[in-house]
């Protein structure tokens, strides 16, 4: 897995929480619309393209977990130091002076060459991951 992939996947995992509590709202508004359609027979092909709608988002909710959650693992694996950058940086967004003030290093230390080591630790953790399965 390539640098740009993982940067891609730990930003994700910082608004995922916040996508996936919309998709359930979304889910639980089709639901309440499903509800007041049941009893209409005109409205059968409405009901039945909101439950194709409810299933595309359960689908969607159910891949981003799987994928954020083999994220998370391998996060869990890293170094501290490395994990700390990791989630600091893109999972909560902070700029890079903050990330170095957090884990105590440099901030040339921290963006040039620690963020490397843990973007390339991080894919080979994921592709490991990925072989077992």
């Amino acid at each position: 897995m390539r640098k740009d992939e993982i940067e891609r996947k730990l930003k994700m995992l910082g608004h995922w929480e916040t996508r996936k509590q919309y998709l359930l709202c979304q889910i639980a508004e089709l639901e309440a619309a499903k509800v007041k359609l049941k009893g209409r027979e005109d409205m059968a092909q409405h009901l039945s393209r909101i439950e194709s709608e409810q299933d595309k988002l359960a689908y969607e909710i159910e891949g981003k977990t799987i994928e954020i959650s083999s994220v998370t693992a391998a996060l869990e694996v890293l170094p501290e130091p490395m994990s700390r950058l990791l989630r600091i940086r893109y999972v909560e967004g902070k700029e890079w002076f903050r990330v170095a003030m957090e884990i105590d290093y440099s901030e040339t230390y921290v963006r040039k060459e620690l963020r490397d080591k843990a973007l390339q630790m991080l894919a080979d953790l994921m592709d490991d991951d990925e072989k077992a399965m």
